[in-house]
């Protein structure tokens, strides 16, 4: 089929908004209960009591959370109120998956145009099913990466003054939604050096501009936290916690007999409590987060191996974590969380372990542009999965923001592996037959010399 289609995205989208129709229905008459437990987290209120201020009063409130999302929110809050923004939020972002799907297309049939239509609508497919699981949450995880590609596509193929400045203001969205992104800039020169190999050179204009932009956003970040609660970061309480849930994995879990994670955090508190001579919920959020620093310092001296350990662990599980999130979702509703730890997980992770090697591998046998991306997408990989690796939360949620940069690699690598394999293939073949033919017997008969 794919052969006699053009461009097949317009045959592949629709198939996707349908099943995209069918989820939303079907989540929206299971009642507003059940669909506030399928789509949010423990994190979302916090998100929508900014944006249902900012809906009702057009102010902002006090939050560590920084602004993009919230902001996003609002908007739900604004168009459905009370009653159902959850509902006209997660369709907004459901539309948006559509639109990065397709932007996925493009890049894949920018960066690998000779993986052919077939290969390059399967992987395109396979991000579809990974943001739909993305795009059901309301989390910033998803909007941010989305704006995260834009900037990404902008970077690798726009050159125009208003497509760059396009480009930097979702850099600066992304990094609004999500502080991963806050240190990008110190890579963006490394970014455009390698470009020119990929696509074309990024006018100094250009990089500057994304420069400016993304340390703005951080700056706006950093201004209102500094303004609230005299912490100066993007966003405070977050490192904090962190560092208490990691030496908790990393030191106390399955070694101290009934301490539990909350148990932990009330004595780390405690303990910063004790070290400056004054109850923690007294401190302000730069003092918490100094104390925090020099105790996981200590810790990190005291025991090197056992921290060192759990960052990796975490570092491995980010990268490796199987697509699971809408798969969790039906089993959970319809099955319990244990059928699908038990059963349908461990198909899954074996599922997409190939998946995740192809692409992470260099690309072998590809053109010189193709090695080059592959480099600049294993910097941004590392880059936001190793930021994250100080958190120890769900593994699909810190991967995705560089999940549609992975992609290329893996599609070069699978119609290079397919080549490969089939022109073996071909040579066996040929071999074979050669040894089955019959041996021709010349009719000239032969002279003694």
């Amino acid at each position: 089929m794919f052969r006699s289609i053009r461009n097949p995205i317009f045959y592949v989208l629709p198939a996707c908004a349908c099943l995209q129709l069918l989820l939303f229905f079907t989540m929206c008459s299971l009642g507003r209960e059940a669909f506030m437990g399928l789509v949010s987290s423990p994190d979302t209120s916090e998100y929508a009591v900014v944006a249902q201020h900012f809906a009702e009063t057009f102010r902002l409130t006090s939050s560590f959370r920084t602004l993009g999302y919230p902001l996003f929110l609002s908007l739900g809050f604004l168009i459905g109120g009370q009653e159902y923004w959850m509902h006209v939020v997660v369709g907004c972002q459901f539309i948006l998956n559509l639109v990065f799907t397709v932007g996925v297309w493009r890049l894949l049939e920018r960066i690998v145009p000779a993986a052919g239509v077939k290969l390059r609508a399967i992987v395109t497919v396979f991000f579809f099913w990974a943001g739909l699981g993305m795009a059901s949450f309301l989390l910033p995880d998803f909007l941010a990466s989305f704006l995260f590609f834009i900037f990404l596509y902008g970077l690798l193929f726009w050159r125009t003054p208003s497509r760059a400045f396009f480009a930097g203001a979702s850099l600066a969205l992304a990094t609004l939604t999500r502080p991963t992104f806050t240190v990008l800039p110190f890579l963006l020169p490394l970014a455009s050096y390698l470009l020119p190999w990929i696509t074309t050179k990024l006018p100094s204009r250009h990089l500057v501009m994304f420069m400016t932009f993304s340390v703005a956003a951080t700056g706006v970040s950093v201004m209102r936290q500094y303004t609230t609660f005299g912490y100066f970061g993007p966003s405070p309480k977050i490192l904090t916690r962190n560092i208490e849930t990691t030496l908790y994995y990393a030191l106390v879990e399955g070694r101290e007999a009934g301490s539990t994670e909350t148990s932990y955090a009330n004595e780390f508190e405690e303990e910063i409590g004790r070290r400056v001579g004054q109850p923690y919920n007294t401190l302000s959020v730069s003092q918490q987060e100094s104390n925090a620093k020099q105790i996981f310092i200590e810790k990190l001296i005291a025991q090197p191996k056992e921290v060192i350990a759990r960052v990796l662990v975490n570092f491995f599980k980010y990268l490796f974590v199987p697509v699971e999130v809408s798969i969790f979702k039906v089993t959970t509703l319809y099955k319990d969380e244990q059928t699908y730890s038990v059963y349908v997980r461990p198909i899954l992770a074996m599922a997409c372990l190939p998946i995740w090697f192809l692409s992470l591998t260099p690309p072998f046998g590809a053109r010189k542009e193709v090695k080059m991306y592959y480099l600049l997408g294993m910097m941004l990989v590392l880059y936001v999965i190793g930021i994250s690796a100080i958190t120890n939360f769900a593994g699909e949620r810190m991967r995705f923001p560089v999940l549609a940069t992975m992609l290329p690699v893996l599609a070069s690598n699978v119609h290079n592996v397919s080549r490969y394999v089939n022109r073996r293939l071909r040579s066996f073949g040929r071999g074979k037959s050669t040894e089955r033919r019959p041996k021709q017997h010349s009719s000239v008969p032969s002279h003694d010399i």
